[in-house]
């Protein structure tokens, strides 16, 4: 997250002050996750209950602003895109067409979200445990199994690189 900060300071101070381009990024950072994780609420929500959930959940997403503490501008943390990757790696467990694309798109999406923070684990374990379940429960054995498959090795290879992106090879050996 430092990093996508800094580089996005870095980048805005081409065209604007050191000043100006940090306020710009405490703006917009924090509002630019709210799109993807409103569009995820959405899409879990049809996925759950169809169009009256999707009607209901975008009731409750126009109308409680508790819903956005995380996201207000100027509150540059973590934890929104901790809950934007929960979000999305829930939708793609979800998703019923091109089951075993989405499964890999949330492997990755889990893999960000554990590697910005811990925090998350225990929606993440939910997350990939559905894959397990649906493994287990699901009459397209081949299907879910192709799926679940997709998610474990794209979440392993992707947490394996970010681990590597954001920790010196000095420490790699570490507990």
């Amino acid at each position: 997250v430092d990093g996508a900060l800094a580089s996005l300071i870095w980048l805005c101070e081409r065209v604007v002050s050191p000043q100006t381009a940090e306020l710009a990024v405490r703006f917009v950072w924090p509002l630019a996750w709210i799109f993807p994780a409103a569009a995820c609420g959405l899409l879990i929500a049809r996925s759950l209950g169809g169009r009256a959930a999707v009607f209901v959940c975008a009731v409750l997403l126009a109308t409680n602003i508790q819903l956005y503490v995380q996201f207000r501008p100027g509150r540059v943390d973590h934890h929104n895109i901790q809950i934007t990757m929960a979000l999305i790696a829930a939708a793609c467990a979800l998703a019923s067409a091109h089951r075993t694309r989405w499964a890999m798109a949330g492997g990755i999406a889990a893999a960000l979200g554990l590697a910005v923070g811990i925090e998350a684990l225990a929606f993440q374990a939910l997350i990939g445990a559905s894959y397990g379940l649906r493994l287990a429960m699901g009459p397209q054995e081949g299907r879910s199994a192709r799926a679940a498959r997709a998610y474990g090795l794209s979440l392993a290879a992707a947490a394996a690189l970010f681990y590597m992106i954001q920790t010196p090879p000095w420490r790699w050996s570490m507990s």
